[in-house]
């Protein structure tokens, strides 16, 4: 489990692979029965973890803002899938690391660290991915038996989407409610 401390900047997907992504989640919800009642949670592509940064949270705040004011759009494609092991038995779409989702990713890093957050290091293994199903947000567990089938059955889609980033948004890595900070559009989009 994430602990409470921990704020997550993420993008939220839209586009071509929106409406493909959220089937699968709801498929995988209901025939594994992990989620007693709606919502289910929210897609994201996670850009960023860091401590939660006290005070200086407002300074965070504006220092996002102007940095999202920036940065347009911009475009994401997902190419496969990624399923990883316990504890977070999770089940979630490749995002291909490109060279546009590095910049932005690096940018908003650097804002962040100007704004003194304090950055965490991703996990060993990091790849960008849009997580449909995890046993860290799921109301029921699932054993591993569950989880690779829920990986084969996925697999078996067709797995080239397109989609873009046009919002992103600060929240704790909690469900039900969704803690969310701020949001914010990309480009000045409103």
């Amino acid at each position: 489990m994430v602990p409470e401390t921990t704020l997550y900047l993420v993008g939220l997907p839209e586009g071509e692979m929106l409406a493909p992504a959220l089937q699968w989640q709801r498929e995988m919800a209901e025939k594994y029965r992990l989620y007693v009642k709606e919502p289910l949670p929210p897609l994201h592509l996670t850009l960023a973890v860091m401590d939660e940064p006290g005070a200086a949270l407002p300074q965070l705040i504006q220092e996002l803002g102007k940095l999202c004011e920036q940065i347009p759009p911009f475009p994401i494609c997902v190419s496969g899938i990624s399923c990883f092991g316990p504890p977070a038995l999770a089940v979630a779409l490749y995002v291909e690391p490109t060279q546009v989702l590095e910049e932005v990713t690096a940018q908003f890093k650097a804002a962040i660290s100007r704004a003194g957050g304090q950055l965490k290091p991703l996990w060993k293994d990091w790849v960008y991915h849009i997580t449909l199903s995890s046993a860290t947000t799921s109301d029921r567990p699932w054993d591993e038996t569950c989880h690779q089938h829920a990986c084969y059955g996925l697999s078996q889609q067709r797995l080239q989407l397109e989609g873009k980033i046009s919002e992103v948004a600060l929240w704790y890595p909690k469900f039900r409610p969704l803690a969310e900070v701020v949001r914010f559009p990309l480009g000045g989009r409103a």
